[in-house]
C-alpha cells in the first residue's frame, strides 16, 4: 500500500488540496499526518475537516494543535499567540475533540510517528543535526521513523556501522529503504515551506516497494496570502509563504 505522509499543513487549504490532488495520482490509499495542522494560515476549520476525512488516516499531536487546548503557550511571539487565539474562534467543538484525542508518538505501517523528536516528543525540539537523530533512533525500536516540525525535509540513515549519513532528498526521487539501515525521516512541510521552495512538500511510503519518494505539489499561495491579510493575521505568515521560507 502506498501511504501519503503529510506534515505542518497550518491551516493552508490550497496546499493540502494541491497534495491531495497529487497524492491521488501516485495511487496513495491511506494518510499519516504528523502535526500542526492548524495555526499560521486562514482556514483552521476547512483544513480539520478535510483531514479528518482522509481514508485510513494515522494522525500525532503537533504543538500548534497543543495550543488549541492547553495555554500557556511555549511561543514568546506575539505574532503567533494572536493567531492561535484566532484560530481557537475559528474551530468547532469535534476539532477540538479530535486534538485532544491525539497522541504524541504512533506506531503502524511497520514505522513510528511524531512531530518532533521521539526522545522527549512533548519537548517540541528541532532534529537538525546527527547527535539529535541519534537520540531519536535510541528512543525507539523501529527502523523506519517519519517526523516533521522542522519544515525542511531531510533523511537520516543509521548505517549498519552506527554511523549516520544525512540526505537532502531530490523531489520526485524514489529512494529505496535498505533493510539493513534504520531510517529518520522529515518529511517536510505541506503549508509553510522552509527549504527555499515554495511549493507544498510530502512522502509517500510505498509499503509494498519499501521505498519513500518526496513529492512537490505547487499550489495558489497567492490566494491563501492573501486570505491570512484578510482574517487579519500578521502580513509576516502570508509573505513567508511565496518565499518557502
Amino acid at each position: 500500500m502506498k501511504i501519503g505522509i503529510i506534515s505542518d499543513i497550518h491551516s493552508n487549504l490550497e496546499a493540502l488540496d494541491a497534495c491531495r490532488e497529487e497524492a491521488l495520482r501516485e495511487g496513495v490509499e491511506a494518510y499519516v499526518c504528523l502535526g500542526d495542522m492548524v495555526n499560521y494560515g486562514p482556514d483552521p476549520g476547512p483544513t480539520l475537516d478535510r483531514i479528518m476525512a482522509l481514508p485510513g488516516l494515522i494522525a500525532v499531536l503537533g504543538n500548534h494543535d497543543e495550543a488549541m487546548f492547553r495555554e500557556p503557550m511555549w511561543s514568546s511571539s506575539g505574532e503567533v499567540e494572536q493567531a492561535a487565539a484566532w484560530t481557537r474562534g475559528q474551530l468547532r467543538p469535534e476539532h477540538f475533540e479530535f486534538l485532544k484525542n491525539l497522541h504524541y508518538v504512533q506506531h503502524a505501517h511497520g514505522a513510528a510517528f511524531a512531530h518532533a523528536t521521539f526522545d522527549y516528543p512533548d519537548n517540541w525540539e528541532y532534529v537538525v543535526d546527527r547527535k539529535q537523530a541519534k537520540r531519536a533512533f535510541s528512543a525507539v525500536s523501529a527502523r523506519l521513523m517519519f517526523f516533521g516540525h522542522v519544515h525542511w525535509p531531510q533523511v537520516f540513515v543509521q548505517t549498519t556501522s552506527g554511523d549516520i549519513e544525512i540526505i537532502d532528498p531530490l523531489a520526485g526521487e524514489s529512494y529505496p529503504l535498505d533493510d539493513g539501515c534504520r531510517y529518520l525521516v522529515n518529511v517536510g512541510s505541506v503549508g509553510q515551506p522552509r527549504d527555499g521552495i515554495n511549493a507544498a512538500c510530502f512522502v509517500v511510503y510505498d509499503e509494498e516497494a519499501r521505498t519513500i519518494s518526496f513529492r512537490r505539489a505547487p499550489y495558489d499561495h497567492a490566494a491563501t496570502a492573501g486570505k491570512i491579510l484578510a482574517a487579519g493575521l500578521h502580513p509576516f505568515f502570508a509573505e513567508r509563504l511565496a518565499r518557502g521560507h
